[in-house]
């Protein structure tokens, strides 16, 4: 009964922020894998893990290893960065690249936790966007 009248959209997304995080070893590494799994059984679907703030490789690969990171949608939010140079040495001539910070093949690896909540949001199916929106909650 109360399932019928719950309007709230189903869990979605989980960003985790591992700026802090120096060392990931097998447990931990097979503690999130469970819960993943158990988040995953809860919510009927795939839940999407936005990391944040992966400043080791090694903490990259183990997710990797693990099957964090990507993402069955083909929505991708990721930061650029302004990459300019000076073309023959003069100040007014400038080709602007901008290039990506991180991997773009990893699309659930962000640099900021801004970054990481605009991905999950732009990845929510609209029928749930609508009730996230209407309800104040973001």
């Amino acid at each position: 009964d109360q399932q019928k009248d719950d309007i709230r959209p189903c869990l979605h997304a989980l960003i985790l922020d591992f700026s802090g995080v120096a060392h990931l070893d097998i447990t931990g590494l097979q503690n999130l894998v469970d819960v993943r799994r158990q988040l995953d059984r809860y919510a009927d679907k795939k839940v999407n893990w936005h990391f944040v703030g992966l400043s080791r490789p090694w903490l990259k690969r183990a997710l990797i290893s693990a099957g964090f990171g990507s993402s069955e949608q083909g929505n991708t939010v990721f930061s650029v960065a302004n990459v300019h140079g000076n073309i023959d040495g003069k100040e007014n001539n400038t080709d602007i690249v901008l290039v990506p910070i991180l991997d773009i093949n990893r699309p659930l690896f962000h640099a900021d936790l801004d970054e990481a909540y605009e991905a999950a949001i732009a990845s929510l199916p609209q029928k749930d966007k609508s009730v996230v929106f209407d309800n104040g909650m973001v």
